[in-house]
């Protein structure tokens, strides 16, 4: 698992957290709330109706009680009150009734056919004894009484509080009632509105915490691409260190076998000559010995030469990139026999020591790449300045390099010495269609880029 993703992980989930804590806790407080003011909605609300209807109540009391008090024909009196009852109603499903003590209904204005049917054993769909409990509550001096009744306007049965009064004189209960299905479609409002502003809430707390591991990851990401621009340059400083430690480390030893081991072997070979010029000619053994010896001599100085040519050529630090690159394609053609084309032009000082050396390297890598792996019989090398940058190219005819080949170290070191320079590598290869094209791009020193 990457850096980014561990720091991106721990930045996010503890957001992700506390908005999934936060929207348990809105939920469970708003399911509370929603229940508790639901409730509280339909006590408030089934009170005032309590209220509406004592007042009801007392104003058919009022309306009758002339009736009730006067003397004579108490038939005719209660036929009177019957009538000033059933004509008494209010809004569209408000109404008043009246049954006596033993159950049997004397005005409905809504249902008449219940009109003279005995109701004492009447249950609604809860079991509930409608009639029963009503007239308890006109015995005990009025009450209300809660069951479930037919709503004339709708034709459902609605649940519905009673307010029921007694008559004792005449053994009559008087009651009115008030239906409660507004009193839910008020509460499913509530919870409606309630669930709404929840749904609101969600879609902020979700949009805050979206916002949040957005910034998160930006964060993260600035982090860690700064991490890695100072990783990055770090580690080309690194590899250009490592780069010039090489170089120097590569001209001292060259220098100390040019003017130490090679000097040494040269007054050798002189005095081997001396001791061989003083020779008799009788001697003959003894001198052919120093001849032999002299030739080795010779051989040695020859490969000491040419190991502290490879080492650092003294073209590069005398004479410049293009007669080094020229003197390495001079030996490589005697040692290879392979037949070069060199296209070289003079830089003069538009490139660093250091991208001198680093393209001679790449030069050297390349042209060993093309003896040991391509079978090539030619080979075209140049060195040209295009726009801001010094373009070193080799190609050949060969056979091309394999895939395996074209990872291998010295490739790699290729890389590493442009990169630590600012340059970069360019290989286009195919064993199928034969030749290889190795580019080492360098860009020109800082005074000459920006002229």
């Amino acid at each position: 698992m990457g850096l980014r993703l561990n720091l991106l992980l721990i930045s996010v989930i503890p957001i992700l957290l506390f908005a999934a804590a936060m929207i348990g806790v809105v939920t469970r407080q708003t399911g509370t709330l929603s229940a508790e003011l639901g409730l509280l909605i339909e006590e408030r609300l089934v009170s005032d109706k309590r209220k509406v209807l004592t007042n009801y109540a007392e104003l058919a009391q009022t309306a009758i009680r002339p009736l009730v008090e006067q003397e004579g024909d108490v038939e005719e009196n209660q036929r009177q009150a019957k009538a000033v009852l059933h004509a008494m109603t209010f809004g569209e499903d408000g109404y008043f009734y009246v049954y006596d003590y033993q159950g049997n209904n004397l005005v409905h204005p809504r249902l008449t056919d219940l009109v003279g049917q005995n109701l004492w054993d009447l249950q609604d769909p809860n079991g509930n004894f409608v009639i029963q409990g009503l007239i308890e509550q006109a015995r005990a001096g009025g009450g209300f009484h809660s069951y479930i009744w037919n709503k004339p306007s709708t034709g459902s049965e609605e649940p519905k509080v009673g307010f029921a009064t007694g008559i004792d004189s005449w053994g009559w209960m008087l009651g009115t009632g008030l239906y409660l299905d507004d009193i839910r479609s008020e509460v499913d409002l509530v919870n409606a509105t309630i669930g709404r502003s929840v749904q609101r809430s969600f879609l902020w707390v979700m949009g805050f915490g979206l916002l949040a591991v957005l910034l998160a990851a930006i964060v993260v990401y600035a982090f860690q691409h700064n991490l890695q621009r100072t990783a990055d340059a770090k580690l080309k400083a690194l590899n250009r260190r490592i780069v010039e430690i090489q170089e120097e480390q590569s001209q001292r030893i060259s220098r100390d076998l040019h003017d130490g081991i090679s000097q040494l072997l040269v007054l050798t070979r002189y005095s081997l000559e001396a001791v061989e010029a003083d020779l008799e000619s009788a001697q003959v053994e003894q001198k052919a010995t120093l001849g032999r010896s002299r030739g080795t001599l010779d051989r040695a100085l020859t490969e000491l030469s040419s190991i502290a040519r490879n080492l650092r050529p003294p073209a590069l630090d005398q004479l410049g990139l293009q007669q080094a690159l020229l003197s390495l394609v001079e030996d490589y053609e005697v040692q290879s026999r392979l037949k070069v084309y060199p296209d070289i032009q003079s830089l003069g000082d538009k490139l660093t020591e250091a991208g001198k050396s680093a393209l001679f390297r790449v030069a050297q890598e390349a042209l060993t790449n093309i003896s040991k792996h391509a079978d090539a019989e030619r080979v075209w090398i140049t060195l040209k300045i295009k726009g801001k940058s010094v373009h070193l190219t080799i190609e050949d005819d060969g056979k091309g390099l394999r895939s395996q080949e074209q990872s291998g170290l010295g490739i790699a070191n290729m890389r590493e010495r442009l990169a630590s320079q600012g340059g970069r590598l360019i290989m286009q290869s195919s064993a199928d269609e034969g030749g290889t094209l190795v580019r080492g791009i360098m860009p020109l020193s800082r005074e000459h880029s920006t002229s």
